[in-house]
């Protein structure tokens, strides 16, 4: 069996090695057109001097695909030219029995048709290194998008001591992850670390003159010497528009197996919808998590064992400003999306019996009819994550809300405090 597989990504790989993993037997193409193994965004790591140089935040060695067995073509390709084949840019076609379609997300703004010298993205490593080198003569930067990326960004360019401007279109940072009072110390420290932030702030055109213009909506407009995009990834599939059904988003269009309008071809991660367990809506959802959880499934089916994709919790973790975040689930801001009642509990324990004044900060939602957790929001200047995995299954089980705080947990005193955000939960019963 012939397995070919276009875009390199975490998805891509992840599915190549689950395939060979199961069938050492199968013929694995991977086509890729750019650099395999960059983390994509990682360049704010070495901005916070947490790696040292470009070559630290590779997540793979394209050596481990030869001793797999997977064969890497580097190439671009232009779709499929009917049953079973596929065209790369140099006119070779490649037949296939099984296709998988991993070309992930990209960074782009509706308003620039063309990129401006002035206006970098981090997605590549090709990006990165642009940045990095015009960074020396950069001082007041803007950074569209304060999720994840632009916030580790902005902590990043603090650092090196540039003023730095951060716009977002919403009414506050990470708005998909935390409600906004959650968010809130994060925002205090930003502002008083130096971060110019602009929330509610539509930027409807971009410029280059001397410098680059931001054009708002309210009709004001600011003067940058550079602009770094780390707004929302989105995909571009239109080498896939004359062959494979698009959403309107234009994500490929997929069933609960992952496979789409054509039968033998699947498609993963930022390529596609996946279903929000929480409310059961279709969303496009851009994370490494979810990237190499639908990789698992497409590899299951491919190998004749049919797998169902259950959906997304959405979950993600982080440390921004001295404080580290974890979300899975619903939030309260998206309620509005939950088909049925809902009430929200808001608990604070020490995180550990050694050093009682950090705390860890938790609001959890549950259903109003069965008491299940459906949601979770950590703050914490501690660690969250062990608590971050643990709500997240928590939630996949379907725990009530004594089942959280009846739970038996291990104990030590320079790891946890006896008292925690789920004994706090019973507390309130």
């Amino acid at each position: 069996m012939r397995i070919v597989i276009v875009g390199a990504s975490f998805a891509g790989i992840h599915t190549a090695f689950q395939i060979r993993r199961k069938d050492p037997q199968a013929e694995i193409l991977l086509i890729e057109k750019d650099e395999v193994g960059f983390i994509p965004g990682s360049v704010s790591l070495l901005l916070q001097e947490k790696a040292t140089s470009l070559t630290e935040v590779n997540w793979i060695d394209p050596k481990q695909l030869e001793e797999n067995d997977i064969r890497l073509i580097c190439g671009f390709c232009t779709g499929m030219t009917g049953e079973q084949e596929i065209k790369l840019a140099d006119g070779q076609t490649i037949t296939f029995d099984k296709l998988v379609v991993a070309t992930g997300s990209g960074q782009s703004s509706r308003y620039l048709k063309e990129k401006p010298t002035q206006v970098y993205s981090i997605k590549s490593r090709k990006d990165a290194d642009e940045l990095l080198k015009a960074l020396p003569q950069l001082q007041k930067i803007a950074i569209i998008g304060a999720g994840q990326v632009g916030l580790e960004l902005a902590e990043g360019l603090v650092l090196k001591q540039k003023e730095v401007h951060l716009f977002e279109s919403q009414p506050s940072i990470l708005y998909r992850y935390l409600d906004e009072e959650m968010s809130l110390p994060i925002v205090e420290t930003m502002q008083k670390r130096g971060v110019h932030l602009h929330l509610n702030t539509m930027i409807t055109g971009i410029t280059e003159e001397k410098n680059v213009i931001l054009h708002q909506a309210d009709g004001g407009a600011h003067e940058f010497d550079a602009l770094i995009l780390a707004n929302s990834t989105r995909p571009d599939n239109h080498i896939w528009q004359d062959t494979l059904r698009l959403n309107d988003d234009d994500t490929i269009w997929v069933d609960e197996h992952l496979e789409t309008s054509v039968k033998d071809v699947y498609a993963v991660g930022d390529a596609i919808q996946v279903s929000f367990k929480p409310t059961g809506e279709k969303m496009y959802v851009s994370l490494v998590n979810n990237a190499m959880r639908t990789a698992e499934i497409v590899a299951e089916n491919i190998l004749g064992n049919t797998t169902k994709d259950k959906g997304t919790l959405r979950t993600i973790g982080n440390q921004i400003f001295g404080y580290y975040i974890g979300s899975t689930g619903l939030t309260e801001t998206e309620g509005i999306f939950y088909p049925g009642s809902f009430y929200t509990v808001v608990v604070e324990a020490p995180l550990t019996a050694i050093r009682p004044s950090v705390k860890l900060k938790a609001k959890l939602l549950f259903d109003q009819d069965t008491d299940q957790i459906i949601g979770a929001q950590l703050l914490s200047q501690g660690s969250v994550f062990d608590w971050l995995n643990g709500c997240s299954q928590a939630i996949t089980g379907k725990l009530t809300r004594t089942q959280l705080s009846t739970q038996e947990l291990f104990f030590h005193p320079e790891f946890r405090f006896p008292e925690t955000i789920f004994t706090k939960l019973g507390e309130q019963l």
